[in-house]
């Protein structure tokens, strides 16, 4: 841009008097290159609107959605309930008619029992109405009762009477049966009284004879050898026995043994009854059941000729002391002695013998009397029976 007639350039912004009155000027703008060229303005509100409302259309946001209403009740778990209480009261009902219909079963059962009827019968009708009855009652322990004794009576028709007994065909020796129970062991005077409980056993009709111990031991150590065969065998001691009856069963395929001391007084009191002496509690009585003191003549006599007890077992009280399993034990131990089938303590200062002998008084031969002897010692006055266990 010129203005008058001067050539002066000034700089950009400078201004120059070039010497005339009419004061030309003359002004250059700087060249400006680039970004940095100058932009029409803009209000700056008017920007900051456009690009907020930019951002709004390009970042939306998301829409929220109402929750979906909710479907509870319990409605269905009470009907559910309901229904489970009504089929437990109709199940309860039916089952209390089948135990009604169990018990008029049982009872007729139970009734048929006692009749004079043979064994096989009997159990016949315990197992029908087994049969009958499989279902164990939820509601009531008492069809399990009735089946258990049901079982029970089955097994007791199953087992051989009392005082029955079988013979062993090695030797001829015979054995009663004892049927198990449970008794009120002992006397005070002896040792402190205690109930003890004892399975079924086989026990020897009479003492082991000399004739049967010379079939197995080959020998007779008898004193009273004269008085013969059927004599029982004495002056044996309790090893001498062991040794005859491991022989004994080596032979026979049997397990024999000793008598413990709670099966022999169980036998030798018919049972466990309150039995004094085996066979009656009338000391006037005893001559007809014993050899002792009173009618032995100082010497063994043949087993058998006396009376028998209540089982049919001979010779319990008298003719020769019976050597027992059991060690022999103070009276403080029957305090501590198991109920069910005991067999005395793990040691002790001698084994038991029981029953008297041909040389004591009336004393001596209660069914609860006890003696013992050093398991070494030999007398004459002592001697044995076998038992057997009956399962």
């Amino acid at each position: 841009m010129v203005a008058g007639k001067s050539d002066q350039v000034p700089e950009y912004n400078d201004i120059k008097n070039s010497g005339h009155d009419g004061g030309d000027f003359v002004f250059m703008a700087k060249t400006i290159t680039g970004s940095a060229r100058l932009q029409p303005r803009t209000d700056d509100s008017e920007a900051g609107e456009a690009k907020a409302s930019h951002y709004k259309e390009e970042i939306k946001e998301p829409l929220l959605q109402e929750p979906s209403k909710p479907k509870f009740s319990l409605e269905d778990i009470e009907k559910e309930a309901e229904q489970k209480k009504k089929e437990e009261e109709k199940n309860k009902i039916a089952w209390n008619m089948t135990l009604k219909d169990m018990k008029d079963a049982f009872n007729q059962v139970m009734e048929h029992q006692k009749r004079e009827i043979e064994n096989d019968s009997k159990i016949a009708a315990l197992n029908k109405f087994l049969e009958a009855f499989p279902e164990e009652n939820p509601y009531s322990d008492e069809d399990k009762a009735m089946r258990k004794k049901a079982n029970e009576q089955i097994a007791m028709a199953k087992r051989p009477k009392a005082g029955a007994g079988y013979t062993d065909p090695a030797t001829g020796m015979e054995f009663i049966l004892v049927k198990g129970g449970c008794y009120q062991m002992g006397e005070g005077s002896y040792y402190t009284v205690h109930e003890v409980c004892i399975d079924d056993f086989y026990i020897g009709k009479y003492e082991v004879t000399q004739g049967q111990w010379k079939a197995i031991m080959g020998n007779n150590p008898s004193l009273f050898k004269d008085c013969g065969d059927n004599c029982p065998v004495e002056n044996v001691s309790w090893n001498d026995i062991r040794a005859f009856i491991s022989r004994l069963n080596n032979n026979s395929g049997k397990s024999y043994r000793l008598p413990t001391e709670a099966e022999w007084e169980y036998a030798a009191r018919s049972g466990g009854k309150n039995e004094e002496y085996a066979g009656t509690s009338n000391k006037s009585e005893l001559g007809e059941y014993a050899w002792y003191s009173e009618n032995s003549s100082g010497m063994t006599h043949p087993v058998g000729q006396k009376k028998p007890n209540e089982l049919g077992i001979y010779d319990m009280a008298g003719n020769v002391w019976e050597w027992v399993a059991d060690w022999y034990y103070e009276s403080d131990y029957s305090k501590n002695s198991p109920q069910n089938n005991p067999t005395g303590p793990s040691s002790g200062k001698g084994k038991v013998l029981r029953g008297g002998s041909w040389g004591r008084d009336t004393e001596f031969l209660k069914a609860t009397n006890r003696g013992w002897d050093e398991p070494t010692y030999q007398r004459i006055t002592n001697g044995f029976r076998l038992s057997v266990s009956a399962h």
